[in-house]
């Protein structure tokens, strides 16, 4: 699985760098640049970490709902579970990861009801959501790298119920590589992950969420490195859902896309 993971993380990432390119990214507010700056440092690792299931007191609240699907939790129900009543589940032998769209649902929800249908009902208990930052910090005109993060909270938020975060898992995460910090300001308003978690909430209602975030981040090396990590804490459990969040490409015609798509996987 070590390979696959690699080569899995390293396919979302260079999709991810292509598409923070490709999209429109937005500076932070000048007056909250500060305070946006030291949210997204890297965390360094406490001497007296919290218990590994203690709780934080923190929720994320959705930021597109209404935007990018409906905010009202029956019409939002009603759209996923029609999405997956269209696709066929296949058999699917050793199934741990998925590539999945986050653009709004309009565009984006039958390509990811073609990927979490796979899952539904399934055996899993955490999935671990790999995304990245659209609006990425600037400072002087120059992006701030913001590494790899994740965050510890409670839940994610989403019109269907709270998603809940693997806090055991986000914390021995942490506490065995500080390199990957806590980062609420990656998160904050941030679309690529949340649009996956209506479709999670539905196809695996009691999984536990690990939220990963790259920032500025262009080195391929930073995901190899994070597959290594990965592998090392969560390789070895079969209940683990790995999803790539990533549009794959923008704007290209249909049969160029579907040519991409193909060299991708």
């Amino acid at each position: 699985m070590k390979k696959p993971l690699k080569a899995f993380i390293n396919a979302a990432l260079l999709c991810a760098v292509w598409l923070i390119f490709s999209c429109t990214p937005s500076n932070v507010d000048g007056k909250n640049t500060a305070q946006a700056v030291k949210e997204s440092a890297p965390s360094k690792a406490v001497e007296a970490a919290p218990e590994p299931s203690a709780p934080t007191g923190l929720t994320i609240k959705p930021s597109v709902a209404g935007s990018f699907y409906p905010a009202d939790k029956n019409a939002l129900a009603a759209m996923v579970g029609e999405y997956l009543a269209r696709v066929q589940k296949k058999d699917i032998p050793g199934l741990w990861g998925l590539i999945a769209p986050h653009a709004g649902y309009p565009f984006s929800a039958p390509v990811a009801a073609s990927a979490f249908r796979q899952v539904q009902g399934g055996n899993f208990k955490t999935v671990v959501v790999i995304a990245f930052g659209h609006r990425p910090f600037y400072q002087n005109g120059m992006p701030i790298y913001n590494g790899v993060a994740t965050i510890e909270a409670d839940a994610f938020e989403t019109p269907l119920g709270p998603v809940a975060v693997d806090l055991e898992a986000v914390r021995a995460l942490r506490k065995a590589y500080p390199e990957v910090g806590s980062s609420p300001a990656l998160f904050s308003g941030e679309h690529s992950l949340e649009v996956e978690l209506p479709f999670i909430k539905t196809v695996l209602p009691e999984a536990r969420l690990v939220p990963i975030m790259f920032g500025m981040e262009y080195n391929l090396d930073a995901a190899d490195r994070l597959a290594e990590i990965l592998y090392n804490q969560l390789g070895g459990r079969s209940d683990v859902l790995f999803v790539a969040s990533t549009d794959l490409s923008h704007y290209f015609p249909y049969d160029t896309a579907r040519e991409l798509d193909r060299a991708t996987c």
